[in-house]
């Protein structure tokens, strides 16, 4: 037997040894009461984790049950102050609103008497105006005398010899020999027109053409009423009551407006041509034929002419002082600029 064998060979009868004391306990019951002890014991200590842990679970359940009870009353009184909070907001959102209903409505009250204001402030200035030119037209009638109108000098009193100051040149009144001819100024012809020979000329043999020609025209003039109207669109807020529409260009105040031409060429009859306020608007209209016909408050106000001449209104009453008191230079600071304005397009 070798060596190899002989230890394999105590090995095996060691492992049955081994096996054969196993089986001997197992028949004899003493490990089942060991494994059951053993097993009891495990059962044991298992038991009082669960109970531990369940203890603890319960624990956790009372103190979320807390918590939760916590957080739903601070919620509660949250959402109390915030529902509070909220309706004194909307309260003092509708005292806001009423207060702008109220503002509103003061505000259209302003306009309106605002507008009232203006209208009297008008009214006041075209009569104070119309008072002024009496008084300036009874000035000028009380001054007048031989020097200043048309008036004879035999029928002033303390009048004087007017001496006639020029040094006779011994020629023959009426125009001289050699004096260049000023003839009325041709205008741009709007209308051509050729006029033919009579039948006659034509068919005379002897009648030719030279290529010369005369010219003469025939002028005329025509009054033509230009009238802009602007429209604009108008909004409302359904939620404020407010109305809005776009601004109107700056000088239209009332349906019916007159431009600066218009107010230019009745101020050039009224103080340049002396023209009476009611002819003036008179022949306005039959120049219309009907269709313009201004009131009096309508025309001729200090502030209706500083806007029609571009000039502020100081400014006007400034001209207008020199127009009244200085006849010697009458009109010579407001005629060119009325005039300017009265051929603007």
């Amino acid at each position: 037997m070798t060596n190899r064998e002989y230890h394999r060979m105590t090995y095996l009868q060691y492992q049955v040894k081994a096996l054969t004391r196993r089986v001997e306990a197992f028949e004899s019951g003493a490990v089942y009461t060991s494994m059951r002890e053993d097993y009891r014991k495990m059962l044991q200590a298992e038991e009082g984790t669960i109970r531990k842990l369940k203890h603890e679970v319960e624990s956790a359940h009372d103190e979320t049950r807390k918590v939760r009870k916590i957080w739903e009353q601070t919620n509660d009184d949250v959402i109390k102050d915030c529902n509070s909070q909220l309706a004194e907001k909307d309260r003092e959102l509708a005292r806001m609103q009423k207060r702008i209903y109220e503002l509103m409505d003061q505000r259209d009250e302003a306009k309106e008497k605002s507008v009232q204001l203006r209208h009297e402030l008008y009214e006041a200035q075209t009569r104070i105006e119309e008072l002024e030119g009496q008084n300036h037209a009874l000035h000028a009638q009380i001054n007048r005398d031989y020097e200043n109108s048309s008036k004879p000098s035999s029928q002033s009193s303390n009048h004087k010899k007017i001496q006639n100051n020029r040094e006779s040149t011994g020629r023959k009144p009426g125009g001289q020999k050699g004096h260049e001819h000023h003839g009325r100024q041709k205008q741009t012809p709007t209308e051509s027109h050729h006029i033919e020979a009579e039948q006659y000329i034509l068919d005379d043999p002897d009648f030719v053409k030279t290529g010369d020609t005369i010219t003469k025209q025939l002028i005329n003039i025509h009054i033509l009423i230009e009238t802009k109207q602007y429209t604009v669109d108008i909004y409302r807020n359904y939620k404020t009551g407010e109305w809005y529409h776009a601004p109107f260009p700056a000088g239209l105040v009332d349906d019916v407006n007159y431009g600066g031409t218009v107010k230019a060429f009745l101020y050039l009859l009224n103080h340049y041509c002396c023209v009476s306020i009611d002819k003036t608007i008179e022949f306005l209209s039959d120049l219309t034929g009907g269709k313009l016909h201004p009131s009096r408050a309508a025309r001729m106000t200090t502030l209706s002419m500083s806007r029609c001449l571009s000039l502020p209104q100081t400014s006007m009453r400034r001209c207008m002082t020199i127009v009244r008191t200085k006849a010697c230079r009458r009109y010579s600071r407001i005629m060119p600029i009325s005039r300017q304005c009265l051929h603007q397009p």
